[in-house]
C-alpha cells in the first residue's frame, strides 16, 4: 500500500529524516493563452537515457476566471528558451487566476514574466519512493524536492528542476557552508 505524501513528510519531520528548507524561484517565462484541449507534453529521460513522457496536460477553463489556461515556456537570464534533455522547450500549463497571483511582468523586458519570489519550504527526499498525492501515485525520487509551503497542496519538484528553478535563502546557504565547513561554537 503506499503511503500519503503527507504522511511521508510528517514522519519524516517528526523523526528528523526530513528537513525543511527554504527557497525562492528565480524562473523566467514567456506566455500565451492556451486554446481550450490544447495538449503540453513534459519529456524525460529514463534510466538508460533513452526520452519518455513525464506528464500530459490538456488546456482548459480557470473555475475561478472563466478563461483558458496560460502556457508557460521557462527562459533562461538572456530570454531565451531553455530545452530539456531531449531538446524540447520546458513548457508547462497554470490556471490564469494562479499566474496573475504569481507571475509579474520584467521591468526590463515586458515579453518575460518572472516569478514574485515568495520564499517557500521545502523537504528533500531522503530515498525514492512512490507516494500517493490526491489519490494518484507519484514517483520520488532521492534528491527530489517536495514543496510543503502548502500543506494540503504539496507537490514534487525534481532535483534538476529545483536547483535550475530555485535559490536557497541566504541563511539556508550559511547552514550548509557551515555544516560542510564542520564550523562549530
Amino acid at each position: 500500500m503506499k503511503k500519503n505524501i503527507r504522511l511521508f513528510v510528517n514522519k519524516g519531520i517528526t523523526n528528523g529524516s526530513l528537513k525543511i528548507i527554504e527557497a525562492f524561484k528565480v524562473t523566467k517565462v514567456s506566455v500565451k493563452r492556451g486554446s481550450i484541449g490544447e495538449e503540453v507534453t513534459t519529456w524525460g529521460t529514463d534510466k538508460e537515457g533513452n526520452p519518455i513522457i513525464k506528464r500530459k496536460n490538456k488546456v482548459k477553463i480557470d473555475p475561478k476566471t472563466n478563461k483558458t489556461d496560460y502556457i508557460l515556456t521557462q527562459l533562461n537570464h538572456k530570454g531565451s528558451v531553455i530545452l530539456d534533455e531531449n531538446n524540447n522547450p520546458r513548457q508547462w500549463i497554470v490556471e490564469e487566476s494562479f499566474f496573475l497571483e504569481s507571475f509579474e511582468q520584467n521591468d526590463r523586458n515586458p515579453i518575460i514574466y518572472e516569478y514574485k519570489s515568495p520564499t517557500e519550504k521545502f523537504v528533500k527526499s531522503n530515498r525514492n519512493i512512490t507516494v500517493l498525492n490526491h489519490n494518484q501515485p507519484i514517483q520520488i525520487g532521492k534528491g527530489d524536492y517536495i514543496n510543503v509551503t502548502d500543506p494540503i497542496n504539496m507537490y514534487v519538484i525534481q532535483k534538476e528542476e529545483f536547483e535550475s528553478n530555485y535559490r536557497l535563502e541566504e541563511k539556508e546557504k550559511e547552514k550548509q557552508y557551515t555544516k560542510k565547513h564542520n564550523y562549530s561554537a
